[in-house]
């Protein structure tokens, strides 16, 4: 168990990176988002013909809110597979 917490924590100090260069690659234009959820607003069907540029324009995700997003996934991430772990070794102490 004491090898799954260290690997946690390794995983979660390399993975403290990810959030800036995802900011800088949105930053420089290498990588863009969107948020599918702003073009879903149901008082905007009847605008859905205004075009396809006004709405990707108004969809697009701030970088810092982008970076944040993706430390919190990240850092779930590492959550779950190091509980899968904790799962895997005391299914094979059982056996």
């Amino acid at each position: 168990m004491a090898a799954i917490g260290a690997k946690l924590e390794e995983d979660r100090k390399t993975a403290e990176a990810v959030p800036a260069a995802v900011v800088a690659q949105l930053r420089d234009g290498t990588l863009r988002l969107r948020d599918d959820l702003a073009t879903c607003h149901t008082d905007r069907l009847s605008e859905a013909a205004a075009g396809a540029a006004e709405r990707d324009a108004r969809a697009e995700l701030r970088p810092e809110v982008a970076g944040a997003v993706v430390r919190i996934v990240t850092d779930a991430e590492h959550d779950i597979i190091a509980c899968q772990a904790v799962i895997e070794a005391d299914r094979a102490a059982i056996q």
